[in-house]
């Protein structure tokens, strides 16, 4: 059975990544490969407001997502509520401290601290991010109390506004039955990733923070 420490740990895990940026500056030359949109059918769910997601289990045991959401706003005004501290500590519970050890412009390093309370331990992590502004982001953890924590953002220009792409790789340090994983990162991220819709298409994000699952500070 799975101690409802571990349990715990694990729902924090999955909430990690979709902060990871929000203490960067809004600049770099960062560049990847161009992301693809979902398929015809999953276009269709997006634009009636659903989101998409898949997960898998790779060759060295990180458990891997992939999640999709239409967003009726500009990549710039997307991009400016992940990269914000202050839209981070409403879309991210336990966030307490963001940092930039680092600036080179189009890198940086960066160190946060999360506590979710007693069912978790305090995770204090360090990661480096790149960047191409508004159009892709790549973050991985260099220090820290996971094995593996990395990812990506994509902002694809669709209709009148924005499909986001969001990927995730991680592995804890305690072990884990990559179903749990799996389910924790299935209930999760959709609540992130619908925050982060609610931010940026509403007119003054600060009166929407109501509906978010982290608090403001």
């Amino acid at each position: 059975m799975v101690s409802l420490w571990l349990k715990s740990r694990l729902c924090c895990t999955a909430c990690l990544a979709v902060s990871l940026l929000c203490a960067m500056p809004v600049y770099g030359t960062a560049t990847g490969p161009e992301p693809e949109l979902p398929d015809a059918a999953q276009m269709q769910r997006l634009l009636a407001g659903e989101l998409v997601q898949q997960d898998e289990r790779g060759d060295d045991k990180v458990t891997q997502a992939r999640s999709w959401v239409f967003i009726r706003a500009p990549a710039e005004q997307i991009w400016n509520i992940i990269i914000s501290c202050e839209f981070a500590f409403v879309f991210m519970p336990g966030l307490e401290h963001c940092e930039v050890l680092e600036d080179h412009g189009h890198s940086a390093v960066v160190r946060q601290v999360v506590d979710k309370g007693w069912a978790t331990p305090e995770m204090d992590y360090t990661f480096a991010v790149t960047r191409q502004p508004h159009r892709h982001m790549h973050f991985h953890m260099t220090t820290g109390n996971l094995k593996v924590l990395r990812g990506s953002w994509d902002f694809i220009p669709y209709a009148d506004g924005t499909v986001l792409r969001y990927e995730l790789g991680l592995r804890p340090q305690a072990p884990a039955p990559g179903w749990l994983m799996r389910r924790n990162l299935r209930r999760d991220l959709p609540a992130m990733l619908k925050c982060i819709r609610l931010l940026s298409e509403a007119q003054d994000p600060r009166q929407a923070v109501a509906a978010c699952p982290g608090q403001p500070q």
